[in-house]
Parts: C-alpha cells; structure tokens; sequence
C-alpha cells in the first residue's frame, strides 16, 4: 500500500515539473549570445580563428587601445605565451614562449610585419614597439614553428594591421603623464565609394624616471586602397623620427639604493641612439576566384642613424656623446 502511495506521489510530481518546464520554455526567450566571427589570416589565407590549426592570440583595436598606445609590454603581457622586457621606450626585448630570452639588448629570432610588409632589419632585429600603437587596428601573434611560414623565426611571428574604417572619421589626442611624458596625435579615415584612405600623426617625449633617460619620438602612419571588382591597390607608409637616451641596466646594489641611476659607462658617454626609420609598400591583390586570391607586394626600408660616435655596439645599440635637443 505504501508502495502504491509513494509511485502515485512520484508520478504527480513529474507531471507538474513537466508541466512548470513547458510553460517557463514558452514563456521566455532563448538566452543565446551570438558573437561575431573573427578572421585572421596570419596563415597567408583568411580563415576564422577557431578553425586554425596552431597556436595564434589576436588582439582587436578596442583592447589595443585601452592601454595609453605608448608601450607595447602593456598589451603583449595580456597574450599566453608572451612576455616583453621593457627597460625605457627604446630598450625592449619580446620573448615568446621562451624564444629570445638569449638576447641582451633586443628582439631576434622572432619577425615583425606591418600590413604583410616586414619591418624586421636584415640583422634579425625586430623593433615593433618603435610604432605608435594608436595607429594599430588589429595584432596577431604566431606562436611556435607555424611561424616558418614566414621565414626564420624559431619563436613566432607579430603581424600588425591598420584599422579600416567605412566611414569618416578624425581624431585628436593630447597626454601628460609622470616624468613630463607628454604625447600630442592627430589622426583621420577618408571613406569615399571604393576608396579608404587613412593617416596618423604621433608625437612622445619623456625624460624618463631614470638619469641618460630622456626619449624623443615622431612617426607618421598612413595606410589606404583602392578596390575594384576584380582587384584591389593598397599602399602602407611609416616614417620614424627617433632620439632616445639609454640608462642601460645596473647591478643589484646600485637598483636597491638608487633605482633611478643609470650605469656608470653609459652615464659617463651621455649614451643614446638616433635614427631615421622609412618603411613603403605597395600590394596588388587579384582575386582569382571567391576563394582565391593572388597578393604582389613591392616595398622598401631605409633607415639612417645620425649625429653618433659609435663606441661600442651590442647588437645594434649604439652609444654617443650628446643628445640633441
């Protein structure tokens, strides 16, 4: 009888949970979020990053920009895998996945390209942090032997891209911060039927929180293209303008007494470097089909270092006697 009693219990319970389920189904919208597709193609063809087969972090001009657009370190430190050694604006070294860690002063082993035009110096050395990253609209960042797709580099590879807006727009930025670190941009998109052409102007000077600190940079960023139907023109131009002091690094003692001393030598020569940096590149693009395409890109880099008495050179870090001002 008990038995009976405790089935008849169950049976009505489920029927009312059935029943409550139906109704709070019916009652309510589903509450799936559909996001938006990401393509990358850091792979030489664009695909969607969830169908990539290796390891790849991307990062979007929203979270590039919530930074101040200065340093880089702030940025590649939010990437697994990725960690950046940034001593002063000029001095910084991009370790992946352990790869580089080896280098004293700089960037090799891993390349470095802006919109598919390689800005990595025959040398090996790579320098992207000499870009403004308010002129940046997308990063990604291969990790690992994928990264051979692009040439020798055992750690990875960091594309670059400028963003492409479909409408006007302009901009302006004006920055003060700690150490009279003061940054002044101006940028701008022209969208007009086939064409987009965009353009930024970045100016950042510091005197740094160390002595032989002192950091002068102006560069100029400008991106565009012309599309038809069956192929498309598009053109990248970075100009760079740099004077940077250099504190170099110190020993343990001399950091727990007075971390804002740079080292004697260094001191003691007023040690900077300066340089001017030009990057242009023109792609044609034909598409061969919807699925395929054929890019030709043509460019060229020049560089020119000036007003420097070299004294010493540890792998393309240069010392002088005096800074301009």
């Amino acid at each position: 009888m008990n038995e009976r009693k405790t089935l008849l219990l169950l049976f009505i319970c489920s029927l009312v949970l059935n029943a409550s389920a139906q109704h709070i189904s019916s009652g309510e919208a589903d509450s799936t979020i559909r996001l938006d597709e990401v393509i990358v193609n850091a792979y030489q063809v664009n695909t969607r990053l969830h169908q990539v087969p290796g390891s790849i972090s991307l990062l979007s001009g929203d979270e590039i920009h919530t930074g101040d657009g200065n340093n880089f370190a702030h940025i590649l430190h939010s990437l697994p895998g990725i960690y950046m050694h940034s001593g002063t604006y000029a001095t910084s070294r991009i370790v992946i996945r352990g790869v580089g860690s080896r280098t004293p002063y700089n960037t090799n082993r891993i390349k470095a390209y802006l919109n598919d035009i390689p800005i990595t110096s025959s040398d090996g050395i790579s320098s992207p942090e000499d870009i403004d990253l308010s002129g940046i609209g997308r990063m990604e960042v291969i990790k690992g032997p994928a990264s051979a797709l692009y040439g020798s580099g055992l750690g990875g590879n960091i594309n670059l891209y400028t963003p492409q807006h479909n409408r006007n727009s302009g901009s302006a930025l004006l920055q003060y911060g700690s150490f009279n670190t003061i940054k002044a941009g101006v940028g701008g998109s022209l969208h007009k039927n086939n064409t987009h052409i965009s353009g930024r102007l970045d100016h950042l000077r510091s005197d740094g929180h160390r002595e032989n600190n002192r950091f002068r940079r102006t560069s100029l960023l400008s991106s565009g293209t012309w599309r038809q139907p069956a192929w498309s023109l598009a053109y990248t131009l970075l100009l760079i303008d740099m004077v940077a002091q250099i504190p170099s690094s110190i020993g343990k003692t001399l950091y727990e007494t007075s971390p804002a001393s740079a080292a004697t030598n260094w001191k003691a020569v007023e040690g900077y470097k300066e340089y001017q940096r030009a990057i242009a590149g023109i792609t044609l693009m034909n598409r061969l089909s919807d699925s395929w395409s054929n890019h030709l890109t043509c460019f060229r880099q020049m560089g020119r270092q000036l007003r420097t008495t070299p004294l010493q050179q540890p792998a393309g870090r240069y010392v002088g006697r005096r800074l301009p001002q």
